[in-house]
């Protein structure tokens, strides 16, 4: 799950949802939900143009086709190594 319009306080967090969960059924795209850090999975955001974290794309951009790999790489910035 995605979210955004976070807000941190230490270690616990609220946000709203940015997109539909597989699995969990009574939350929906632009509910507050509450999280804390060690339920943080992976991250992504912005700078420059270019794709920060983000980290468990990679491994299935590898994994696939190499010219999506050089697709997301131009229109991300992702790079992965």
């Amino acid at each position: 799950m995605w979210v955004y319009q976070i807000r941190a306080s230490g270690d616990h967090f609220t946000a709203l949802l940015g997109d539909t969960p597989e699995y969990i059924h009574n939350i929906k795209p632009d509910d507050r939900v509450e999280f804390e850090r060690s339920d943080i999975f992976d991250w992504m955001y912005i700078e420059n143009g270019k794709v920060k974290g983000n980290y468990t794309a990679c491994p299935l951009l590898l994994a696939g086709p190499k010219e999506q790999l050089e697709q997301y790489r131009d229109i991300y910035g992702i790079v992965c190594d």
